[in-house]
This record gives C-alpha cells, sequence and structure tokens, in this order.
C-alpha cells in the first residue's frame, strides 16, 4: 500500500520526537540502531490511527553482514590468513608481478582470467594470492570455497556416514558448483582411481559450466595427470603461471 505525505510526515515526526526525549528518559539500552530499537522494523500510526510499517534502514546492512558470515564460514580459510589480501601480496619480481595481475583479474571478475593455475615451489606465494582471490569475492558478497586437496577428500569420504548438508552427495555437489573453488596443493593426494575419477569430475563439472577455478601445486602441469593437466591446459580463460621465485623466507 502506498503511504500518503501525511503518513510520511507522522514517521519523520515520530522518529524526530524519539530522538527528542531527554537521557533521562530514555530506555538504557546500547541499541547499535537508535531508529528501530534493532528490531528492523519501523512501525507508527497515521492521523486516523492506522498502523502503518516499513523495514529499517539498518535491515538490509544487517543482511549483508550475515551473508557475509555465512559465505566465511562456508569458504573455510585456514586460520592465521587474515594478513593474505592482494594488498599486502608483495610483486617483488616478473613472475610474482604476473601472479598478481592475474589474480586481481579473476576476484575482479574483470573477465581475462577465468582459471588460475598456478605452479612452484613451496613458500613462494601460491597459497597467499589463491587466498586472497577469495577474500575479495566474499568482499564483495560472492561465495567461495578454500580446499586443500587432501582435506577436500577426506571430507567426501566422510560424506557417505552423514546426512544433509554434509552429505557425500551435498559436499560433492557444493565443490562442482561454489561460485570460485580453490584446489590448494593438487598432485600431493594418493591418486587412487576413486581420487583420480572425483577430481576430474570435480574440474570437468567447472570446466563445462565456465565455473572460476584456482589450481596451486607444486608440480608442473605436464607432471599432474594426464586427463586433469589437459583440461587444465585447454580451458578458455585458463591462465598458468610457473612461479621460480625463491622462497619468501630465504629473500633478505
Amino acid at each position: 500500500m502506498d503511504r500518503q505525505p501525511s503518513d510520511l510526515k507522522s514517521l519523520g515526526e515520530s522518529i524526530r520526537m524519539s530522538s527528542a526525549k531527554p537521557l533521562s528518559e530514555r530506555p538504557c539500552v546500547d541499541y547499535e540502531c537508535l531508529i528501530c530499537h534493532d528490531t528492523e522494523l519501523i512501525t507508527w500510526q497515521d492521523e486516523q490511527h492506522r498502523p502503518w510499517a516499513r523495514t529499517c534502514c539498518c535491515a538490509a546492512k544487517k543482511e549483508l553482514w550475515r551473508r557475509e558470515q555465512m559465505y566465511m564460514n562456508l569458504c573455510n580459510l585456514p586460520i592465521n590468513t587474515e594478513h593474505m589480501t592482494l594488498a599486502n601480496f608483495q610483486a617483488r619480481d616478473k613472475d610474482l608481478k604476473a601472479v598478481q595481475d592475474a589474480a586481481v583479474d579473476l576476484a575482479e571478475e574483470k573477465g581475462n582470467v577465468h582459471w588460475l593455475i598456478l605452479t612452484g615451489g613451496c613458500d613462494s606465494g601460491k597459497t597467499h594470492a589463491a587466498i586472497a582471490v577469495c577474500r575479495r569475492w566474499l568482499a564483495r558478497g560472492r561465495p567461495a570455497r578454500y580446499a586443500f586437496v587432501s582435506l577436500l577428500l577426506d571430507e567426501l569420504r566422510q560424506g557417505f556416514s552423514k546426512q544433509g548438508d554434509s552429505s557425500y552427495e551435498s559436499m560433492f555437489n557444493f565443490f562442482c558448483r561454489v561460485g570460485l573453488l580453490v584446489l590448494d596443493d593438487l598432485g600431493v593426494e594418493n591418486p587412487t582411481p576413486w581420487v583420480q575419477e572425483k577430481l576430474e569430475t570435480i574440474i570437468d563439472y567447472r570446466m563445462v559450466n565456465g565455473l572460476p577455478l584456482i589450481v596451486t601445486t607444486n608440480l608442473p602441469v605436464s607432471k599432474l595427470p594426464m586427463r586433469i593437466a589437459s583440461r587444465l591446459q585447454r580451458m578458455s580463460g585458463s591462465r598458468i603461471i610457473a612461479i621460480t621465485s625463491p622462497e619468501f623466507r630465504t629473500r633478505r
């Protein structure tokens, strides 16, 4: 129902009068929103004593915060990685500058990089870049999931004995369909036929449906299982960067 000008005037007067009360007459409660007292709803009566209500402006902010928290929990980022952001990424040489540029492109969904494949030794910045992209997606209100490959496979195995969102089927579908998936440390898993089938299916599903993917590995792409390597190389918008930079802890 559309509100008439007099109704809006009544609302404004109600808010004005509420905020104009002396401090001694206000309840001693710490509200985040002084307009609706954290109910997310403003109610009042017009001149004919008809009840009216509207959503408070704080509701949208709270909903955005709740969604960000939900996405953060689903993303499952490792602890003590709060510093791993794009702003803190140290592009000290041409390899790392290429990683930074590609990571920003994917994080902002500029359209040039859809898959980012990072190869190189330990402590070379691969995981930092991957987590930084996840954080940027979450900040933009987009779902993302970080997964250390060996633990991802453990989650799937454990799902056989669970129900609901933790079941094997639910978890497998989630890894296939989540907005952005990070497969960290691909290649360290025990390459059983079951393992290869699951990883190939997840990667193949994301390729067919054009869903963003980040892969980090200590191995050259050519050393990965043939079918996986083939998909990583021929996906449209795939960017493969081999980091030859020395380990961060050995730099001066």
